[in-house]
């Protein structure tokens, strides 16, 4: 079976105002995906890598966009669109910032 190499899925959930929990297009769920997709594209990597705008995926935090990286399915947290060059970087050229381990959520399921 085929499979990317990566494959980041982020949040473009949007709640109506005034709901009990935070949704990630106010946390620039669309900012984040697309400054993935423009790295993929700098790179000529859309066979490689896909990044993927999805609907809740039930880990809402108001720091941020929640994004999932597979294969490994690891969980983020991203507060600035500017985290998913440190992001992509880390799961696709494998470098390892610091930074990148605060942004990581140890218990993803749930608010």
């Amino acid at each position: 079976m085929w499979r990317r190499r990566v494959h980041f899925l982020v949040c473009q959930n949007e709640r109506p105002p005034g709901a009990a929990l935070t949704c990630c297009i106010h946390g620039q769920g669309e900012k984040v995906l697309r400054r993935l997709q423009d790295r993929i594209a700098e790179r000529s990597l859309w066979v490689e890598v896909q990044a993927t705008g999805t609907d809740c995926l039930g880990a809402c935090r108001p720091e941020g966009t929640t994004v999932v990286v597979y294969p490994e399915g690891v969980w983020y947290v991203l507060p600035r669109e500017e985290y998913a060059d440190l992001l992509f970087d880390a799961h696709v050229s494998g470098e390892r910032p610091a930074d990148l381990d605060r942004l990581r959520l140890s218990e993803p399921g749930g608010p």
